[in-house]
């Protein structure tokens, strides 16, 4: 049975956005700001794992179900026991 959210480390996060056509567009401190043109995401890099609240948050900023947020990458797939999206 696939798992609810689990965490994500900062690198899986951003392997994420960039799979789903996000770029770093600016950034001050510890957050940066990515966006794909049409949902803007607000990530912490000051942070080495996200959890479940942040991951929801990610989700709704993106527009995005669970699923596909997590199959966008093999790795992050992995963690769901789903394969990647194509």
């Amino acid at each position: 049975m696939p798992r609810g959210k689990p965490p994500l480390t900062l690198r899986e996060v951003i392997r994420i956005l960039e799979s789903r056509g996000y770029t770093w567009r600016e950034g001050k401190g510890d957050h940066r700001v990515y966006t794909d043109g049409e949902h803007v995401v607000l990530v912490d890099v000051g942070r080495r794992e996200f959890g479940s609240k942040e991951i929801t948050t990610f989700i709704h900023q993106m527009g995005l179900d669970r699923v596909s947020f997590y199959t966008s990458t093999e790795a992050t797939a992995r963690k769901i026991n789903r394969k990647r999206a194509t």
